[in-house]
């Protein structure tokens, strides 16, 4: 039977909480400005207009009647924006599934980056951290920030393509070791790609080798089809692999989602 595990309040680690806390509010705090600049009126001077975010609420629900009855809940909120120093991606996900009434899943995930953009070069430095808290893992929370190098391999009206390196840890609250921090290497890549007017695509790849133990890694992939049935509402279809090589007693490696969404966009 799966246990139930209540969520920790104990403090977050140093190191993962300064990046994640930089990567937050930098990124809260450009969505704060755009938001006030948008309000702003407008002026005798012409002033180009700036660039805007492009943000998702998306919803999803599926279940199903008869000898059980099961009921699955996926929601998202993301923003994305591209201004000539900067990017900026933030992801917020929850899912929740019952089981003739009892909860068999239940995560919260959150993730943020940042990239600061050399000038006329294809090169950027990044920082990014994530909060997961999931009800049915051995863990009750995990906590991570990274900073590194990005490189965009290409950056055209269709397609964006970029890779990425760099360090951090992660800080694991409530494992089969109590509270443990571990430094930890990142490798990523972000894919986008537009096929048609309506039809894009949405790719992230993260592998995550523990610098502590050689051979053990997380790995973190998600990607995601959308199609727009106008300019406030499009359609999303998605996968998501969450690895682990070395999971605490009574995990599995490997969580796999599919997700069907539909979503607003603003």
């Amino acid at each position: 039977m799966t246990q139930h595990r209540f969520i920790s309040h104990r403090p977050i680690a140093p190191l993962a909480a300064i990046v994640f806390a930089a990567t937050a509010t930098s990124t809260l705090a450009a969505i704060a400005q755009d938001s006030n600049s948008n309000n702003e009126s407008a002026t005798e001077v012409e002033i180009p207009e700036p660039p805007k975010w492009n943000r998702s609420l998306d919803f999803g629900l599926s279940g199903s009647t008869g000898n059980t009855v099961e009921q699955d809940i996926n929601l998202a909120f993301s923003a994305h924006k591209i201004t000539p120093k900067s990017t900026y991606d933030f992801v917020a996900t929850y899912r929740l599934s019952t089981d003739d009434g009892e909860e068999t899943d239940n995560r919260l995930y959150l993730t943020g980056r940042r990239t600061w953009l050399f000038t006329d070069s294809k090169w950027g430095i990044f920082t990014q951290s994530s909060a997961d808290i999931d009800r049915f893992k051995a863990w009750d929370q995990r906590f991570t920030g990274h900073a590194g190098l990005s490189y965009r391999i290409i950056d055209d009206t269709k397609t964006f393509f970029e890779g990425r390196a760099g360090i951090g840890g992660v800080w694991t609250i409530g494992s089969e070791f109590d509270d443990k921090i571990d430094p930890e290497g990142i490798i990523g890549a972000t894919l986008r790609h537009q096929f048609t007017e309506k039809l894009s695509f949405l790719a992230n790849a993260e592998y995550l080798p523990n610098l502590n133990d050689t051979g053990e890694y997380r790995f973190l992939g998600n990607a995601e089809i959308k199609y727009s049935l106008s300019e406030s509402w499009s359609l999303k279809a998605g996968i998501e692999e969450v690895f682990d090589s070395d999971p605490d007693a009574g995990d599995e490696e490997s969580d796999f989602y599919y997700t069907f969404k539909l979503a607003w966009n603003f």
